[in-house]
């Protein structure tokens, strides 16, 4: 639970005045940015917290995760190109090969 001096630093942070808040900061005490804003969430210690990782490894897991949800869907869509000639192939409709993707 904030403390009214939190609330009162926070204020003078917004303001635009540092007051050294970064500097007086206790271990004990929420953390602060070097400019002296609160951090939310609060970072651990523990080098396996997320807010701990380097920005390269950040990144490196965003770059991952999207393209992994760019390939979902380019995977989807890929074999449109396709379905006229599976369906004379197949001796279907290509509507017939289209639901096919669906399964």
């Amino acid at each position: 639970m904030a403390k009214i001096d939190d609330v009162d630093d926070a204020v003078h942070i917004a303001n635009g005045e540092q007051r050294g808040l970064a500097s007086e900061q206790q271990s004990t005490g929420p953390k602060r940015s070097t400019e002296g804003i609160f951090l939310v969430p609060q970072p651990t210690s523990d080098p396996a917290d997320p807010l701990n990782w380097p920005t390269w490894r950040k990144i490196v897991i965003l770059a991952t995760v999207s393209l992994a949800a760019f390939i979902a869907v380019v995977e989807a869509t890929a074999n449109q190109t396709g379905f006229v000639y599976q369906a004379k192939l197949y001796h279907k409709t290509p509507v017939e090969i289209s639901l096919l993707g669906m399964l």
